[in-house]
């Protein structure tokens, strides 16, 4: 069988009136998002809804007060490779800044009057909390599936309150108590697949049209094992709030207007009768200006043991998805 391999270039990035940069934290800080490029796709503002326990949610409300003002690269977290010595004087703090400045560039805050021009607003109406009584409730159950499962339906609920009011937040919080994180986050199926927390909600929560963003208590208390510094987690929480929120962060440069990136996630759901069910859903589809997409597929049955670990879809369910994503009207994020 011959098989021909294309090599695709990655393009440059096209950011705020059309400038190009190479790397995306660049582009932002420089010229802001694409989105200012065109104002239907651009937030002026997002509002953002919370679900967590009462200190989870202070400690989401001082982050995202924390995110509207520049925060300084740590240049502590990366050391500088060694280098030769010369006649030249040279001077270690510069050198060390000026390169983790170029990898981690500081992050320039996310408000009306920065690059990003889009302002993040808070507000107790969109708060819904559950106790932490609830949460150990939930924690002290001897089922694994169980307790996934009951912490799915506590959150859901709550998301589902925020989500329906009047008028909803673009985007939603869980801010994940850490007592939920140590045991109620995976489990395994007596099928040999996996419960997933984390997806489960986000299938749930798509019916209702609001795109949340899971957020672990020790990273907002700054003590979650492998943590990136502050900056960097600031950059990638803010981009990802402004694409949830509807806005373009950045397109690739030159792309033909029939184009479209696809790609394809499963997560494990139930059907009607309760039996477990593979679905398939689209993740991280865009089209040439950047614009995203995300459709669930239709439920299917997998056999683990005979048709292997990894699912796939079967042809008609693929031409099906793509239809589905190639005939979307309104773009949606979750």
């Amino acid at each position: 069988m011959d098989i021909t391999v294309e090599y695709i270039a990655e393009p440059h990035l096209e950011f705020a009136g059309h400038f190009l940069h190479v790397d995306k934290k660049t582009g932002l800080a420089e010229h802001g998002p694409y989105g200012r490029t065109d104002p239907a796709l651009h937030p002026q503002q997002i509002k953002i809804g919370i679900v967590g326990t009462r200190a989870t949610v202070e400690l989401c409300e001082r982050w995202i007060d924390e995110c509207r003002g520049s925060i300084e690269t740590d240049k502590t977290e990366q050391r500088p490779p060694a280098i030769a010595t010369s006649d030249e004087p040279f001077n270690e703090e510069d050198y060390v800044e000026a390169l983790v400045k170029g990898l981690t560039p500081d992050f320039v805050g996310m408000n009306a009057d920065t690059s990003f021009a889009t302002a993040l607003v808070s507000s107790e109406r969109w708060h819904s909390t559950f106790t932490d009584r609830e949460a150990r409730l939930i924690s002290d159950l001897q089922s694994e599936v169980q307790r996934v499962e009951r912490a799915t339906d506590l959150m859901t609920d709550h998301i589902e309150r925020i989500a329906t009011a009047a008028p909803a937040p673009d985007v939603i919080l869980v801010a994940m108590p850490q007592v939920l994180l140590e045991g109620s986050t995976t489990a395994t199926l007596r099928d040999g697949t996996f419960l997933n927390l984390r997806r489960a909600l986000k299938a749930r929560s798509m019916k209702w049209g609001v795109p949340i963003q899971l957020i672990r208590e020790d990273t907002l208390i700054g003590k979650n094992a492998g943590l990136q510094d502050k900056a960097t987690r600031a950059w990638n929480f803010a981009t990802g709030l402004y694409f949830k929120a509807g806005g373009v962060p950045w397109r690739g440069h030159g792309l033909g207007a029939d184009t479209c990136y696809i790609g394809i996630t499963f997560y494990q759901t139930e059907n009607t009768q309760g039996r477990p069910v593979m679905r398939s859903g689209v993740a991280q589809a865009f089209d040439y200006l950047g614009q995203g997409v995300v459709l669930r597929g239709e439920p299917f049955e997998w056999d683990v043991d005979e048709m292997g670990r990894t699912p796939h879809l079967m042809e008609k369910d693929a031409n099906a998805l793509i239809q589905k994503t190639l005939n979307a009207d309104q773009p949606s994020a979750a």
